[in-house]
């Protein structure tokens, strides 16, 4: 049908009819069918990999692509006008080059410094001390680690995991290099092993006592969520569902991705939903960032216009093009310098 559809449109281009009316009529992209299927000027990594290619294949200011089938669909593709991309004087983009060249020696620096650390760890598997010593590197130690908590580094899983582990715990070996986070890289292990004991009753009772009142109103809410999201479902009206649990209910109209009066995390998830079909609605929960659960129902979409939008919403999203415009064309620009241009890299 989408094949059908696009050589009908390439036809009805072939007989001289005006591109923008064509773009109307069949695009399925409602933002830009509004603008007659213009998409603005474009530099190179803003399209998917098969539309860009056709794109910037295209000779002169007019010419036509064949249908080019991507993810998103099959499209027409006309190129209206070739902007030469200006690059800024090197003293004015000096000091971003700068930093991505200390941010590339870095980060080969931390790539070697890892090799190395994990390397004399192997080869010195019941041993840290002297690997830190050799690498200028502090040994650190953290106590009170269990398997399911524990402070630093050891607050997360891949490092606990690994500390448990058979040949570290029982053997006595280092763990393999590990990388909790971004920038951080360490190795374990263990000086000390306490075996596990029994806790005299009196000293957890009253935390066996919260987490099990926590548990069963867990339990409680989500079967009151889920019988209340299947009441939503079967028609029933939602604030008389809310008052039955003594809650009230939010209706918010024409709800935009900018409202600041819906909590984030709802407002994520009604636009998640499914559109919803003719009168019917589209139900959905989302489990709120200071606890508890919503219920959320969508009774109608409206497709954007750009039309509709605020000065200042146009204006947002102009910035917002634009920025993103400029790093694509600076990235491409720093590239083409690291590519062309003779540097020298100093350790």
């Amino acid at each position: 049908a989408a094949r059908e559809k696009i050589a009908a449109a390439a036809a009805r281009l072939a007989a001289g009819e005006d591109f923008a009316s064509v773009a109307k009529e069949f695009s399925d992209d409602t933002v830009s069918a509004q603008a007659g299927g213009d998409l603005g000027f474009a530099a190179r990594g803003v399209f998917d990999p098969a539309f860009e290619e056709a794109l910037f294949a295209l000779p002169d200011p007019g010419a036509l692509s064949e249908p080019v089938v991507t993810a998103f669909g099959v499209h027409l593709i006309r190129l209206d006008e070739v902007r030469a991309i200006e690059y800024p004087a090197l003293d004015q983009v000096k000091a971003e080059i700068e930093t991505r060249l200390r941010a590339d020696q870095a980060n080969q620096l931390f790539d070697e410094r890892k090799r190395e650390l994990d390397n004399l760890a192997f080869e010195r598997p019941d041993d840290l001390v002297e690997t830190g010593k050799m690498l200028g590197l502090e040994v650190q130690q953290a106590d009170g680690i269990t398997r399911t908590a524990g402070t630093g580094a050891f607050a997360t899983t891949l490092v606990r995991d690994a500390v448990f582990a058979d040949d570290v715990l029982d053997k006595g070996l280092n763990t393999p290099l590990l990388e909790p986070e971004s920038g951080v890289a360490l190795v374990a292990r263990i000086t000390t092993r306490h075996e596990p004991r029994a806790i005299p009753f009196a000293e957890v009772a009253e935390t066996l006592k919260a987490e099990m009142i926590a548990e069963a109103a867990s339990t409680l809410a989500e079967e009151a969520r889920d019988a209340a999201q299947e009441r939503l479902a079967q028609g029933e009206g939602a604030a008389e569902i809310a008052l039955s649990y003594g809650l009230s209910w939010q209706r918010v109209e024409a709800a935009r991705l900018g409202n600041t009066d819906v909590p984030r995390d709802v407002l994520d998830a009604a636009f998640r939903l499914d559109r919803p079909a003719g009168d019917g609605k589209s139900v959905g929960t989302v489990a709120l960032a200071e606890g508890g659960t919503a219920l959320i129902t969508v009774t109608r979409v409206q497709d954007g216009s750009l039309e509709a939008l605020t000065a200042q919403e146009r204006e947002g999203l102009e910035r917002i093009v634009a920025e993103r415009t400029a790093r694509l064309e600076f990235g491409s620009f720093y590239e083409t310098l690291e590519e062309q241009a003779s540097i020298r890299r100093f350790d």
